[in-house]
C-alpha cells in the first residue's frame, strides 16, 4: 500500500510527498528554510513563487543522485550496442531504464530528430524550452563521441537519428559527472 492512499488531509498530503523525495534525495528541508510540506505542496501544485527554490533544489538533487546511483552505471559498450542494432522496439531492463531517464528531462536543451528530406535526411536538433520556438539544427552534434565515427551526418534513416540522439545524450550525462 502506498504511503498516500487513504491521506486525505491535504496537508499531510504534501508533508508526504516532500518526505518522500527529502528522503529518497538524501537532502535535509531545514538546509532551504522549508518544511516537509512546502517542498511537497511545491512539487504537486507546480505553483512557482518563493518556495519554489527549495522543491527545485530538492528534485535536482534527487535527480542527479538517480543518474550517479541507477544510470551511469549501467551504460557501458553492451548497452550501446543494444541500442545501436535497435534504437526503437523493445529493450533490456537497463536500457529501457537509461531511456526513460533521458525522456523526463527538461524540455530546454532536450535533443531533437529533425527531418529535412523525408525518409532520407535528419538532423539532431535542440529543443529551446520556450513553447512556439523551433529546435535550433546543430551543426555538428556527434563531435568527440568516438561510437558516432560511423555515422554520416547528415543521419540517413530514423534509427541513425535515433541512435545518434542517444549517443549526444550519454555523452552529455558522462561529462556533466566528469568532476563528481
Amino acid at each position: 500500500m502506498s504511503e498516500l492512499e487513504g491521506v486525505s488531509d491535504r496537508a499531510k498530503y504534501y508533508e508526504t510527498v516532500g518526505q518522500t523525495l527529502a528522503d529518497r534525495a538524501g537532502i535535509d528541508p531545514d538546509r532551504y528554510g522549508a518544511t516537509y510540506e512546502d517542498i511537497g505542496r511545491q512539487l504537486m501544485t507546480m505553483s512557482g513563487g518563493p518556495l519554489s527554490a527549495p522543491a527545485e533544489q530538492a528534485y535536482s538533487e534527487l535527480d542527479e543522485g538517480i543518474a550517479k546511483r541507477e544510470i551511469l552505471p549501467r551504460i557501458n559498450t553492451e548497452l550501446i550496442k543494444e541500442h545501436k542494432e535497435h534504437p526503437i522496439g523493445r529493450h533490456s531492463d537497463d536500457l529501457e531504464r537509461v531511456l526513460n531517464y533521458f525522456r523526463r528531462q527538461p524540455m530546454e536543451g532536450k535533443y531533437v530528430i529533425l527531418e529535412t528530406e523525408k525518409f532520407e535526411e535528419f538532423y539532431i536538433g535542440e529543443l529551446p524550452g520556450v513553447r512556439g520556438e523551433p529546435p535550433e539544427k546543430l551543426d555538428n552534434p556527434l563531435a568527440g563521441i568516438d561510437e558516432a565515427k560511423d555515422l554520416p551526418y547528415p543521419l540517413k534513416s530514423v534509427e541513425q537519428a535515433e541512435h545518434a540522439v542517444f549517443l549526444r545524450r550519454i555523452k552529455d550525462l558522462q561529462n556533466k559527472f566528469d568532476d563528481s
